[in-house]
């Protein structure tokens, strides 16, 4: 079978250009993909930010006011001194929690729920689910 040189190249630069398109199609769909998981981990480690700076509010000062209870808290904090939790500052949140669960949130700065979970070294656990 005799064929002209025109047709194999023609033939040869069809073929290129469908594994080009493909090769674009490829990496456009790798790049898309890639970008949404990068949203993604960002919003997650967002997230996760504001879960330990809540924790170490929590656990690193005494809150605002020093005296705080349910009705005048504008930040939670369960340190009595460094190192030592509050007991009564632990009742304070979980009462406070199951009261008035949207203070709560506000006064730990955080937009989502949450659960607290407080255990001591003698084995008595404080909780509150939400």
């Amino acid at each position: 079978m005799y064929m002209d040189k025109g047709q194999v190249y023609s033939v040869e630069m069809a073929i290129t250009f469908i594994m080009f398109l493909s090769f674009v199609a490829y990496i456009d769909n790798v790049w898309t993909e890639n970008i949404v998981n990068a949203a993604v981990a960002g919003s997650y480690f967002e997230e996760k930010k504001m879960q330990l700076s809540s924790l170490d509010l929590l656990v690193s000062t005494p809150g605002e006011p020093y005296n705080w209870d349910e009705n005048n808290v504008s930040s939670v904090g369960l340190v009595w001194e460094r190192g030592i939790l509050d007991y009564e500052k632990v009742e304070m949140i979980i009462s406070l929690t199951s009261s008035n669960y949207t203070k709560a949130m506000e006064a730990l700065g955080l937009e989502k729920d949450f659960y607290l979970f407080i255990s001591s070294m003698d084995g008595k656990s404080s909780k509150n689910n939400k």
